[in-house]
C-alpha cells in the first residue's frame, strides 16, 4: 500500500482493538518540508499525539526547523534529522524556549510504516523527545510502542525516494548535510498555492526569523553611511584628525555589520557583537591617545 492510500485510510478511521471504528482527523494545517530534493507535505494527527503535533506546529511556525538537516539516512529504515539545537543556523533565545521535552504518546493507530513521521528520543528516556524527528523508510514494527508517530507523508514520495538514494550517517567521510531549507505549517489555502508550482521552480518562501538579518545589523550599516557622509561633507572645513576619527568610526561600524552578517553565531548573540565592537572602539581610542602624546 502506498503512502497516499494509507493516508486516505487513516483519514477515514482506524479500527480499535474491540473492532469499533475510531475516527482519525488530520490537523487543518499541513507540515511542509522544503529541501534541495523537493517538497514533502505531511498530515499531522492530533487525535493520537496531541502534544507532539502541537509542539511540531509551534516550532515550524517559529522557524525552528529551518536549516535542520538529515544526519542519518538509512535506506529501508529511517531518515532522521538532527536536534534543532544543532542546526546550521543558531537558534534565537525565543526559539529555544519553545523546545520542551514531550511525554510519550505511543499509539497503535499509526504504526511505523513507510512515510510515517515519528519523534526521535533518547533510548533510555521515554520523555526525552523534543525536536529531532524521523521519516520511516520501511515497515518497522520493532519501533511500535517505543517511539511516538504523529504524522504521515501526504505528498512527496518521489522526494523521499531521492533522499533515500543518498545514504548518510555522522562520522568521517560523511556527505554534506541535506538541509530542510524551510519547514512551514500551512493551511489548505496556502498549501494549494504551493502545490500550483513544481518544487524546482518554486519561488523562495517568505523569510523566517532564522534567516533574516537582524535589525541591529541594518542599523549599523546606516550609521556607517552617516559617518562616511559626514566626513565627506566637512572635508574642507575639518581637521585631519577629525576626518580620520570619522573614517575610523565608519570602518569599525562597517566591520561590525559584516561580522554580524557573515558569522552565523553573531545572529544569536547580538549583545556579544556589541561588546566586541565597544572593545575594539576602546582599543582604537587608547591607541589614538598614545599617538597624540608622542
Amino acid at each position: 500500500m502506498n503512502s497516499l492510500a494509507l493516508a486516505a485510510l487513516l483519514a477515514l478511521g482506524a479500527h480499535a482493538a474491540d473492532g469499533t471504528l475510531t475516527p482519525l482527523t488530520p490537523a487543518p494545517e499541513r507540515l511542509l518540508l522544503r529541501t534541495s530534493k523537493g517538497d514533502m507535505v505531511f498530515a499531522l494527527y492530533p487525535d493520537v499525539a496531541p502534544k507532539h503535533v502541537a509542539q511540531v506546529l509551534a516550532l515550524a511556525k517559529a522557524g525552528v526547523f529551518d536549516s535542520v538537516y538529515f544526519e542519518r539516512v538509512l535506506p529501508g529504515f529511517i531518515a532522521q534529522t538532527c536536534r534543532a539545537q544543532n542546526r546550521t543556523l543558531p537558534l534565537y533565545p525565543d526559539q529555544l524556549k519553545l523546545i520542551k521535552p514531550l511525554p510519550p504518546e505511543f499509539n497503535k493507530t499509526l504504526p511505523h510504516r513507510r512515510g510515517m513521521l515519528s519523534m526521535n528520543r533518547h533510548p533510555d528516556k521515554p520523555d526525552s523527545a523534543e525536536s529531532s524527528f524521523f521519516i520511516v523508510l520501511g515497515d518497522q514494527p520493532g519501533l511500535n510502542g517505543r517511539y511516538t508517530t504523529f504524522g504521515e507523508l501526504e505528498r512527496g514520495e518521489d522526494v523521499l525516494r531521492a533522499i533515500e538514494r543518498d545514504p548518510r550517517k555522522p562520522g568521517p567521510g560523511a556527505l554534506p548535510p541535506l538541509e530542510i531549507e524551510h519547514a512551514l505549517a500551512l493551511d489548505p489555502t496556502a498549501l494549494k498555492a504551493v502545490r500550483s508550482r513544481p518544487p524546482a521552480a518554486a519561488a523562495p518562501l517568505a523569510a523566517t526569523a532564522a534567516g533574516r538579518p537582524p535589525l541591529w545589523t541594518a542599523a549599523a550599516l546606516v550609521v556607517m553611511c552617516l559617518f562616511g557622509s559626514a566626513a565627506f561633507l566637512i572635508r574642507n572645513h575639518a581637521s585631519t584628525r577629525t576626518l580620520g576619527a570619522l573614517g575610523l568610526l565608519s570602518t569599525l561600524t562597517g566591520a561590525f555589520a559584516l561580522y554580524a552578517l557573515w558569522v552565523p553565531s553573531a545572529k544569536g548573540h547580538p549583545w556579544g557583537s556589541v561588546a566586541i565592537f565597544a572593545a575594539t572602539l576602546g582599543l582604537f581610542k587608547l591607541m589614538n591617545r598614545f599617538e597624540a602624546s608622542r
